[in-house]
Formats: C-alpha cells, sequence, structure tokens
C-alpha cells in the first residue's frame, strides 16, 4: 500500500519513493519538498523489500531510513539500482551499509534538518541545477539557501553564518516549536561545547537584526523557540 505525499509537474519532474518505517517524518518531508519539482510517495518497509526492483526502476531516487532494527534487511544496498538518500539517526549504522559505487548515495542525519534535507534532495535529483532549491520566503523576509543570505523588503541582514542558519532552520520548520537541546543539535552540531543559554544569546542577536520581523521568532514557554508565519 502506497500514500501520495506531494505533487507537481514540468519537464524536469522527479519521482521519489519514501520508505518510512517513521510516519512522523512525512511532515517534515512535505516541508522538504517546498520549492522542488518533484512528487513522491510512502510505501512501508515490507512492501518495498518483497518488491524493490520494480519500485525502484520507476523513480529517480529513494529515500531509506536506516535503523539498528532494519540494517540487516537493508544491509545489502547493491540491491538499490537508483541513488538514494539515506536518514540515520546514528552514523556508525553508515560502517554496516554496502554502497553501490558506481550510483549517487547521501546521508541525512535524524532528528531531520528540513532545509538541509531539501539541499541534499537537489544536489541528488539535479546535480548540475541546484538554483531549482528556491529561497525561503516568509513575512517579507527572504532566505537565500545557496549564498547563506537573508534579506528583509530587499535588504540584507549582515547575519553571521551561525545566525544565518538558526534563521533558516526555524523559518524552515515555521509552526513548529523547537527545544534548546534540538535547536543545538541541528543548528550547532559540532561546532559548539557548551551550555543552553547560547541558544537564548544567539535568538536575542537574531531578533534585533531581525527589525520588524523580529515578532515572528516566538519564545515557547518551557519549550524553546518557534517561527511564526
Amino acid at each position: 500500500m502506497t500514500a501520495p505525499v506531494a505533487a507537481a509537474s514540468s519537464s524536469q519532474h522527479k519521482q521519489l519513493l519514501l520508505v518510512l518505517p517513521d510516519s512522523n517524518l512525512v511532515e517534515d518531508f512535505r516541508h522538504a519538498f517546498l520549492g522542488l519539482d518533484l512528487s513522491a510517495r510512502l510505501i512501508g518497509e515490507a512492501d518495498f523489500l518483497a518488491d524493490q526492483r520494480r519500485l525502484s526502476a520507476a523513480v529517480d531516487l529513494l529515500v531509506v531510513e536506516i535503523s539498528p532494527a532494519n540494517r540487516d534487511a537493508f544491509r545489502p544496498l547493491l540491491m538499490f539500482e537508483r541513488p538514494a538518500l539515506l536518514l540515520v539517526a546514528e552514523p556508525k549504522l553508515v560502517a554496516h551499509l554496502q554502497i553501490n559505487p558506481t550510483l549517487d548515495y547521501d546521508f541525512a542525519r535524524l532528528p531531520l534538518d528540513v532545509a538541509e534535507c531539501r539541499l541534499r534532495l537537489a544536489k541528488l535529483l539535479w546535480p548540475a541545477r541546484l538554483e531549482l532549491c528556491a529561497p525561503l520566503r516568509s513575512a517579507g523576509l527572504e532566505i537565500d539557501q545557496n549564498n547563506y543570505q537573508a534579506s528583509l523588503a530587499g535588504k540584507d541582514l549582515g547575519l553571521t553564518l551561525l545566525e544565518w542558519r538558526l534563521l533558516r532552520f526555524l523559518v524552515a520548520g515555521a509552526g513548529r516549536a523547537y527545544s534548546r537541546e534540538q535547536l543545538l543539535s541541528q543548528v550547532w552540531q559540532l561546532d559548539y561545547f557548551g551550555d543552553l543559554r547560547t541558544v537564548d544569546v544567539h535568538v536575542r542577536r537574531l531578533r534585533q537584526k531581525l527589525g520588524k520581523a523580529a515578532g515572528h521568532l516566538k519564545t515557547v514557554r518551557g519549550v524553546g523557540y518557534l517561527w511564526q508565519e
């Protein structure tokens, strides 16, 4: 049984197959697909493994979540006949996989960074046309995902790279509250070793630069922050 996830059409239109045991990721991918000319459908692991050759042949890209529970079933990735974006919560799982050297693969770490996922999808599907990754727009704000810039009403905000990454992450997941721990993990990643207060400091600086748009960067008491369109 498959379920539609997104739809579009053009000469550069691409087809994806999502093999996801965690249905909670579907909403993340809806956001990741924004600005990309593709359609996708969702399928369960068992259904995919039972007929993977036919299913793979019908799409341009596979998106597969690899977990300790399914890594043995997906260990022989040479069976994949299409490029794939592999989702992993634990990087060490990658060591168990046999990658087909003739195909393009990429990896995205869970929990998913929606904006980063969009860039990885664009790179795999249109390797010579990353400009297809459209800017993020919200409340007069425009975030250029190719040149790491952000502007408000056409005026550059002069963000540092870390401020840009924080803003991009929140806008890409607009309407969802993120804890300080999640922001440190997804935005700071391996660049920072410290306490949660650094998130508050950077949010304060970001609000100062956002000016009239600062009201969209909301504090969620007891949770963290969200971007409200």
